[in-house]
This record gives structure tokens, C-alpha cells and sequence, in this order.
């Protein structure tokens, strides 16, 4: 089944370069080609109704491959025409009977150059692909070329397509530089031969109102369009005689494939419905990347094949040259770690618990020390604070248990950080909103751990976040209630006893644990907003936070439903988290 795909920024503005006056709001990408068409690189569909209206299919997706940019111009190309035609492609069912009426032609002309739709595509695009009937490479193709060597609009040298540069500048800047790949609208008309083949293209047109939509609706058109037609024909009959049983048959079989498809459509979207009950949330993990201007929009997801999922937030940490995500299971509550290792994530994530240990109902954290990874919990079935240590090759078979004497515990995720030579663990009391920490030496942890809130400030009912800073450690959290939130800062000796509040105004506010990572010479702190699923930033140069935080989310993209995790990768500060689902 198609799903629905996001191009990245270096790609939609090189369309949007090719196609000036197109209206883009109309349009969507999908991934995979829908049920009833085969032997396709691309495949556009317009059912009419409320944007996005005008949907894209895509047989292959590589955005940063140069045949995935033609096939895409190639489609786009049928997109104008579809805006330029009568109706504006809002008429259910119009673009389907016009572009069979092109098809079919007076003899059969197909999906190639003999179609007139088609080679305006292919003149424009990619020339053909070798296809006989076609002639010349299609402009832009020519233009790749010889004037860029060849190249995409997007490279991927990291795990997300960035931006290509040519001669110093911006592909979309070359593009633009030559008029002769600008499209603005269709020269195509309409086909006389319409007339011999319209009662085709018009149920044809019914098909495809709802036949293109998903499995049910393909179905239920297909059923729809020969039990009408059929009855169709009889009510004529009877009616009409033999002209009636034409004409019924023919009205028939367009209402029957609008009927059929809807039912099929709705069925099939309430039988997904029903699914997802049962199967639960996504509980995919999404990564973005800030290079100190802007985010990567949209994010990439570092689920794949059923892999790499959680219902809580995940840890993030660089050790070795390679980045670390470690994370509670989606169904269970063992521990798993995927990396990155400046190209892609593992398909398959590993799995850290073993023999029954290392396991936790709460998000985990991650911090390097002492040239080891180290990673702490809550327990599973307790309040106790647990560890566990990777040397580069693997985990220890049993972890190690932090609690000593009923004290370090606590209720939600941990926080660590190493500052001052030292590994520190901070965390919400495990029977009330107090925060807490405790200090590892390399050797040890404390038996007592010592207390951060003092005269009742400094508590939370979230996990908190630590970062050393500026010879400091920096401590950050939600209020213990409310969703404010606040810092305390250590010096090495003593916290302050007044804690400081981040919130200002009505913002920076979060109704999850938040994250901290020190970039570019700066505090940066990301969070979920305080009733969305929106995530926001803020930063502090040293003196103080902005008074407006900033917002990551844009276009429905890079949302969560849990608390973030930063780490600094030079030149980005990364971000992972778990989906909105």
C-alpha cells in the first residue's frame, strides 16, 4: 500500500524553481504505486475534493538520485495540466476522463509518446527513457547533464539529503538561471477522438474517484462498475428497450463504480481503523539535525522494517565516533541501542538485556566516562537505579545495581552527565517530587544520595536533564506542578537553593521530561510543548534563556509524544525522539 512521503527541502525547491505558478498545496507524494496500475515509474491521480487533491505516486524514492527528480518533474508536468484544465482537476472524476480520452486516442495511443499528455512529460523531463516512439532527452534531462555533470538536487553523504551546491550556487539557482525549464502551463487540448471513446473515459472517470484511493475503494469500484452496469442494463432494457439497456448499462456502471468504490473505501479505512486499536501506536523513533540556522525538515526516521520502536523517550549519546541510541522497547520492557555511524542507522537494532537483566518501564540515559558508554534506568519491577557499561564491543551480561540501603530511587527516568572528572545521576525521588543525585568516581557511587531541592523549590514530576556547561552543571525540568520549566545550576560545591524559572510569558512550557545539550558554544534546550505534540527549543548563552522559544515543528513534521534527546555530532546538534502516534 502507498505511503505517504515528504521531499526534502533541496528537492520541493527545485520543483517549485521548474514550476512556478503550480499550486503545491494541492499535492501530495506517496511511495509505491496504487492497487490496479503496474509498469510505472510515477503515477498521478486527481480525485477532486479539498486539498491535497492531486496525488503522486512513486514506484522508487531516492531523493537524492537524479532519475527520482525527473520522474518527479515528469509528474509534475501532469500536475500542470491537470490545474490548466476545465475545472481545474476539482471535478471528480475529470482528470481520469480526459487523460483517457488521450489514451485511448482513435487508435489505443497508450502511455507513451503518441500520447499528447505523456510526451508534453516527457519533452519536458527525461525525453522518454530510450522509448522508441519518443524523441529527444526531455529538457531537463539534457540540462543535467551537460550543464550540472550529471548531479542531484539533494546529496545524501549524511543520513539526511542536504543541500547541492554548484560553482557556489544553489542547484535551484542554476535552474532557475535558464527560462527554458520553466513550465507554467500545458499546451495539450482536448482530443477530437474523445468523441468516439467518451463513454469509456467516463466510467472510467467514475473508477477513479474513489478505485485510486486504497485496496477497498480499487475493489469496491472494480465490483460497483460491472454490477452496475449490469443492472443498469436491465432497468434500461425495461425501460428503454435496446437504447435504454445502452445508456442504462452505461449509467450504471459510472454510478456503480462511485457507489462501489465509496463502500469499498469506507470499509477499508474502517477496517485500518479497527487494526490500529489493537495494534497500538507507531511508536517509531525520528531523528532531525540543527546546523546552528535550521532544522532538517522533514525528519528521517530511523525505524525500519518493524525495528527500532519505543513508548518512551530514548537516550542519545556520541562515543567512539559513532552516535548511540539506546531506548525501552515498544512491547516489552528490554533495553535495545541502535548507532549511526555517519552514514545510516542499523535495520536491525541489538538488543542490550540479557538473562532476564538490564530491563526498565521508563526512558533510560546515556553518558560517556572514562572512555566507556554507561547507561542508567529505572528498574522494571522497582524503584531501584540500575546501570549497565559498553566498552566499545558489548554490554555487561548483568547489570549493576546503583541503590544501596533504600536510597537513589525514583519514579521516572534518570538524567547523567559527567562534570568535573565525575559521572553525576540526577533523578525524581521515587516517592515524592524532590530531585536528587548521586556521584559516580570511576569506582563507586555514593550509599547516601544527596538531596538538589531545598525549601520547597527544585522538584519535579518529570525526569530531568543535565548538562556540564561553562565549568558548571546545568540541571533542567518540568515543574512538580506545573508545566513550567525551571533550572538549578551547580558549582562543584553547592546548588542554588533558589531555582531559576526557564518560562517566560507563556512559553518554553512542556508536559514531558526535557533534554539538554551544550552546541556551538551554547545551552540548548529542547522540549515537547505543554499541549501539543509540537517540539520547541530554547537557548542560553550564559546569562541568560530567550524569552521566546523557537519552534522545531513545520508542516505536521518532527512531533513526539514523549520527551527528546539532544547530542552534539560536529557541526549538528541531533535530536531523537519517539513519534506523536
Amino acid at each position: 500500500m502507498p505511503n505517504l512521503i515528504s521531499l526534502p527541502s533541496c528537492l520541493m525547491d527545485c520543483c517549485k524553481v521548474l514550476f512556478p505558478k503550480l499550486d503545491f498545496s494541492r499535492i501530495s507524494f506517496y511511495l509505491d504505486l496504487p492497487t490496479g496500475v503496474s509498469s510505472a515509474d510515477g503515477f498521478t491521480m486527481s480525485s477532486g475534493g479539498p486539498s491535497p487533491d492531486i496525488r503522486i505516486y512513486l514506484e522508487t524514492y531516492d531523493p537524492c538520485s537524479k532519475n527520482t527528480f525527473l520522474v518527479i518533474a515528469h509528474e509534475l508536468v501532469h500536475a500542470v495540466q491537470i490545474q490548466g484544465m476545465t475545472g481545474g482537476g476539482h471535478i471528480p472524476g475529470s482528470w481520469a476522463t480526459y487523460y483517457l480520452s488521450h489514451y485511448l486516442g482513435c487508435g489505443l495511443r497508450g502511455a507513451d509518446c503518441d500520447n499528447a499528455l505523456e510526451k508534453e512529460g516527457y519533452d519536458f523531463s527525461d525525453g522518454g527513457g530510450g522509448k522508441v516512439v519518443c524523441d529527444g532527452e526531455g529538457k531537463l534531462r539534457t540540462f543535467i547533464d551537460t550543464v550540472l555533470k550529471g548531479a542531484a538536487p539533494c546529496e545524501c553523504n549524511l543520513a539526511w539529503p542536504t543541500l547541492n551546491t554548484i560553482g557556489g550556487q544553489t542547484y535551484a539557482d542554476v535552474l532557475r538561471s535558464d527560462p527554458n525549464l520553466v513550465m507554467t502551463k500545458s499546451r495539450v487540448g482536448r482530443t477530437w477522438c474523445s468523441l468516439l471513446n467518451w463513454p469509456v473515459s467516463i466510467i472510467a472517470g467514475g473508477y477513479s474517484i474513489f478505485g485510486f484511493s486504497n485496496t477497498g475503494g480499487a475493489i469496491g469500484a472494480g465490483i460497483g462498475t460491472v454490477a452496475g452496469g449490469i443492472i443498469g442494463g436491465f432497468v434500461g432494457f425495461a425501460i428503454g428497450g435496446p437504447l435504454g439497456a445502452v445508456l442504462g448499462a452505461l449509467l450504471g456502471a459510472y454510478l456503480g463504480a462511485i457507489i462501489g468504490g465509496a463502500i469499498g473505501w469506507f470499509i477499508d479505512v474502517l477496517l485500518s481503523g479497527i487494526g490500529s486499536l489493537f495494534s497500538g501506536p507507531s511508536a517509531r523513533i525520528w531523528f532531525t539535525a540543527f546546523d546552528g540556522v535550521s532544522w532538517v525538515i522533514p525528519d528521517i526516521p530511523i525505524s525500519r522494517e518493524g525495528h527500532t520502536k519505543t513508548n518512551k523517550g530514548p537516550a542519545l549519546a556520541m562515543y567512539n565516533g559513532k552516535l548511540y541510541l539506546a531506548y525501552k522497547a515498544n512491547g516489552s520492557n528490554n533495553i535495545w541501542y541502535n548507532f549511526f555511524d555517519g552514514t545510516s542507522w542499523l535495520v536491525q537494532d541489538l538488543k542490550i538485556s540479557q538473562g532476564g537483566h538490564t530491563k526498565t518501564n521508563k526512558g533510560p540515559a546515556l553518558a560517556v566516562y572514562d572512555g566507556k558508554l554507561y547507561l542508567a534506568y529505572k528498574a522494571s519491577g522497582s524503584k531501584d537505579i540500575w546501570y549497565n557499561v559498553f566498552d566499545g564491543t558489548s554490554w555487561l551480561a548483568q547489570d549493576l545495581k546503583i541503590s544501596q540501603g533504600g536510597h537513589t530511587k525514583t519514579q521516572r527516568g534518570p538524567a547523567l552527565a559527567v562534570y568535573d572528572g565525575k559521572l553525576y545521576l540526577a533523578y525524581q525521588a521515587g516517592s515524592s517530587k524532590d530531585i536528587w543525585y548521586n556521584v559516580f568516581d570511576g569506582t563507586s557511587w555514593l550509599a547516601q544520595d544527596l538531596k538538589i531541592s531545598q525549601g520547597g523549590h527544585t522538584k519535579t514530576n518529570r525526569g530531568p536533564a543535565l548538562a556540564a556547561y561553562n565549568g558548571k552543571l546545568y540541571l533542567a525540568y518540568r515543574a512538580g506542578s506545573s508545566k513550567d520549566i525551571w533550572y538549578n545550576v551547580f558549582d562543584g560545591t553547592s546548588w542554588l537553593a533558589q531555582d531559576l524559572k526557564i518560562s517566560q510569558g507563556g512559553h518554553t512550557k512542556t508536559s514531558r521530561a526535557p533534554t539538554l545539550a551544550v552546541y556551538d558554544g551554547k545551552l540548548y534546550l529542547a522540549h515537547k510543548a505543554g499541549s501539543s505534540k509540537d517540539l520547541w527549543y530554547n537557548v542560553f548563552d550564559g546569562t541568560s534563556w530567550l524569552a521566546q522559544d523557537i519552534k522545531i515543528t513545520e508542516g505536521g513534521k518532527v512531533k513526539t509524544g514523549r520527551g527528546p534527546a539532544l547530542a552534539t555530532v560536529n557541526p549538528y546538534l541531533v535530536m531523537v525522539y519517539r513519534d506523536g502516534s
